[in-house]
């Protein structure tokens, strides 16, 4: 997919208009929550203490440094609040935004102060001379100076309060310092960005693509959907998934013959305000505007001149206010004059992310460090805010929880855009808009937050940058610069396989929290990163990586290591001394066709797993006589995954298993395709929602208390390899009703698959793969009856056309692929590709 144009917005007069300050303030609060949660971090560490315990006699100031450290905090905290109060400031006055910009300085300065006590108290941890250092002077000198800077820290606090006597200023300058209190709070619900109802003045667009890609002239083969950023090509090419080309370039539109080529225009003035309606008030059950709200609704569309994704944007952000005519005619006034602008896309978006509060401003930052269309995933954006401290807890959340929170919240103003769902309905990939991630690489180069590179190459970054990205690296050589206060280092299919660049930032770079290399080529893993104290996640997935040094058990900090689909077999023995680690992810490709019934193979379980109680995630580890034991302590976990299971190891394996109060996710994987497992113990006590099972069941499965009991609890259910007689969905619908996916792979034993009418009534995606000797398929009335996927794929006996699939009105994607010889032609006599028309994505 192309998508290319919409140069950056100029940046003449920024000295004076309100978007510079905005800008200003928003990121100064961005660096406050960093630095008051390094604090907090810092003052909890073992090592910390242990420092100020020995030498707080021999290093003046340090005795007292936990409570100016403290001291400094709330200082911070009361700058932060003000900073948030500033948000929706009108106010031209350069001193205010020096002011701001002396607090980001400062801010960042705490957060390299404590990382730099942080590393020289692991550093003396480390190297055992708790008992030796009062005779030397290296630790001595290294800690007065430490303890030196926070003085100085504090007097640097008292100058910055005084420069205006900065509270009542604030307050004073504020003409509109009651308008945060007509904000309202997020609303729960969560508006799918892409629903057919929400495509508002796409109709005919749709259906002159529909029409293109369904006939059979030649120059259909080339299709492009050009227009300017934000008309929705890409929302419309998520909805007509075979479109090739989108872009903004006339040029790469001509790529098409002219009569495939789909010029999008803005909404007019109806849809316009319908879409904004939609996104105003999502809430309602008719998306109405209220009376006394419909002339200044009218106004803020007007401004958006009909482009979707300014429209989307402007409704996610109004929605946010009380349904009043004071609260938006005061958020309309504080804003009218930046949606004047010339670049209008540009300002409307700088409107909508400087509504962020500070921990949110820097997930969207974060996401912006990923290439361009990039898919992230979820649960590694969760882990990745984890470890860098953007998540801020409150009452005890799980930091994982919240940090969902903060995505659907991201997604609901607009910023990020769901790109897949799961089986509960919660977002599984995501994207960004090109048009925001341009936004946000400005914003972060802007504040030193971080720079990405998209071509392979290392950009003339500044030394304090903090975070750094590149895509598809190509060269072996080692950077010339040192980068010493990077945070996090992406590189993500990395090209060259030198372990030269590593070394480099390594050694540079004392305070690296993210390490992630996915993809990448890299094969070895340097030794040095034992010293990197500070790193909390590890990312080497899908790399040709084949060990880990053993120094990784000095990562006492380490919270996420993905090693899944490496070469790796054995973890380091020292692993199980990582006491904080939460997600252990690791496995590698026997088979890479997926074609061997174990095509992949988990790790051997390290001894003294069960030391590592903040496990939330094992995936995936060979079973063992001793690993239900160690399953014992990890009362944690959410998501395991087990490979290599026998028959001897069910019953105390199960057991453990069972006890799991948050166990959601389990994959249960047999030693082979023979091995028969028995389920009788398997009685979880948790909500499991997502069982994959692989490998041959012992009689009477379907009645052991897994399927009788909690198969209503099961929304995700894959099975491999195991017989369930001839008609395997007739046996199983009634004991999973509320499946929303269901994959059934490998059954040689079954002939005939028949869905009965009222069969998995909220099931939406259904695969079918690998089965020998199937030649009949058949759909009854009233089967699968909000079915969006269906994948039918290697059934080399499959003649003829599924019957009653024509009746499936719901399908959004159906894939009929490598069956007989004989089904095209079938397919084609009975004129299916007129009765599946409303099916966007159909491959026969």
């Amino acid at each position: 997919m192309m998508d290319t144009s919409l140069g950056r917005a100029p940046n003449s007069n920024l000295r004076l208009d309100r978007l510079a300050y905005h800008h200003c303030s928003a990121l100064m609060a961005e660096a406050v929550v960093l630095a008051v949660s390094k604090i907090g971090s810092t003052l909890a560490e073992d090592a910390t203490i242990a420092v100020i315990s020995k030498l707080s006699e021999k290093v003046t100031n340090l005795k007292e440094l936990p409570r100016n450290v403290t001291r400094i905090q709330k200082e911070l905290n009361a700058m932060n609040d003000v900073i948030r109060d500033l948000g929706t400031l009108d106010n031209r006055e350069n001193f205010i935004k020096g002011w701001v910009v002396e607090v980001r300085k400062l801010a960042y300065h705490v957060e390299n102060i404590m990382d730099k006590y942080t590393y020289h108290a692991r550093q003396m941890q480390e190297e055992g001379k708790v008992k030796k250092f009062i005779k030397g002077r290296k630790y001595i000198n290294i800690f007065n100076e430490i303890a030196g800077e926070i003085v100085e820290i504090e007097k640097d606090i008292t100058q910055i309060k005084d420069l205006k006597k900065w509270p009542l200023t604030v307050w004073l300058m504020n003409p509109n310092k009651d308008a945060n209190t007509e904000r309202k709070r997020s609303a729960g619900s969560l508006p799918d960005l892409t629903k057919d109802e929400d495509l508002v003045g796409m109709e005919d667009n749709r259906r002159i693509l529909t029409q293109w890609l369904y006939t059979s002239e030649p120059h259909s083969t080339v299709i492009t959907v050009s227009g300017m950023g934000g008309l929705g090509k890409t929302t419309l090419n998520l909805q007509e998934s075979r479109i090739v080309i989108t872009t903004r370039k006339e040029d790469v539109a001509s790529l098409a013959s002219s009569k495939c080529r789909l010029e999008l225009q803005p909404l007019g003035d109806t849809d316009s305000f319908n879409l904004f309606c939609r996104r105003a008030f999502n809430n309602t059950e008719d998306y109405r505007c209220p009376s006394e709200l419909m002339e200044v609704a009218t106004s803020v569309v007007r401004r958006c001149q009909g482009l979707p994704l300014a429209i989307a944007s402007m409704g996610s952000l109004m929605s946010l206010r009380k349904e009043t005519l004071h609260a938006w005619n005061q958020t309309y006034s504080q804003l009218k004059d930046e949606m004047l602008k010339k670049d209008n896309v540009r300002a409307i978006l700088n409107l909508s992310y400087h509504d962020m509060p500070g921990d949110l401003r820097n997930c969207f930052l974060f996401c912006s460090m990923f290439p361009e269309d990039h898919s992230m995933s979820r649960e590694s954006l969760v882990r990745l805010w984890v470890a860098e401290g953007f998540v801020v807890i409150k009452d005890g959340n799980n930091p994982e929880d919240v940090a969902e929170g903060n995505l659907m919240e991201l997604i609901r103003r607009n910023m990020l855009v769901i790109d897949n769902s799961d089986e509960l309905g919660r977002v599984s990939t995501c994207k960004m808009h090109d048009i925001l991630r341009d936004l946000a690489l400005s914003v972060a180069k802007d504040e030193m937050f971080g720079s990405a590179s998209d071509n392979g190459t290392m950009m003339n970054m500044d030394i304090g940058v903090r975070r750094f990205s590149t895509c598809r690296w190509k060269d072996d050589r080692a950077p010339t610069k040192v980068f010493p206060f990077l945070r996090t280092l992406m590189s993500l299919e990395a090209v060259s396989s030198s372990t030269n660049m590593l070394n480099s930032f390594f050694s540079g770079s004392n305070y690296l929290t993210v390490l992630e290399l996915q993809d990448s080529a890299i094969n070895e893993v340097p030794a040095s990163i034992g010293n990197l104290f500070n790193l909390r996640y590890i990312g080497l997935r899908r790399t040709k990586v084949h060990k880990l040094p053993e120094c990784i058990e000095k990562l006492s900090n380490l919270q996420t290591l993905d090693i899944k689909e490496t070469k790796i077999v054995k973890l380091p023995q020292g692993i199980a001394r990582i006491k904080k680690l939460r997600h252990l992810i690791a496995d590698r490709y026997a088979d890479e066709r997926q074609s061997d019934f174990r095509y992949f193979i988990g790790v051997e379980a390290p001894k003294g797993l069960s030391s590592l109680e903040e496990l939330q995630t094992l995936e995936t580890v060979g079973a063992s006589t001793e690993l239900a034991e160690q399953l014992d302590k990890l009362m944690k976990l959410q998501s395991v995954w087990i490979d290599n299971i026998s028959a001897a190891h069910c019953t105390k394996l199960f057991a453990a298993l069972s006890n799991m109060q948050f166990l959601s996710s389990l994959l249960l994987n047999a030693c082979d395709e023979k091995e028969e497992l028995c389920f009788q113990n398997l009685k979880p006590i948790s909500k499991l929602h997502k069982l994959i099972i692989r490998g041959q069941w012992a009689t009477g499965t379907l009645k052991c208390p897994i399927f009788q009991d909690h198969g209503k609890n099961l929304r995700y259910l894959a099975l491999s390899w195991c017989q369930l007689g001839e008609d395997p969905l007739g046996v199983l619908a009634p004991h999973v009703p509320n499946l929303t996916y269901l994959k059934l792979n490998n059954m040689s034993s079954v002939k005939n698959l028949i869905l009965c009418a009222g069969s998995f009534p909220k099931l939406k995606t259904i695969v079918l793969r690998h089965m020998s000797y199937v030649n009949q398929l058949e759909i009854k009335d009233g089967a699968l009856p909000v079915i969006e996927g269906m994948y039918i794929v290697s059934l080399p006996e499959l003649k003829r056309v599924p019957q009653g699939i024509e009746n499936l009105h719901s399908l959004k994607k159906l894939w009929l692929v490598n069956l007989h010889k004989d089904f095209k032609a079938h397919w084609i006599n009975k004129e299916m590709h007129q009765k599946m028309h409303h099916v966007p994505d159909l491959q026969v």
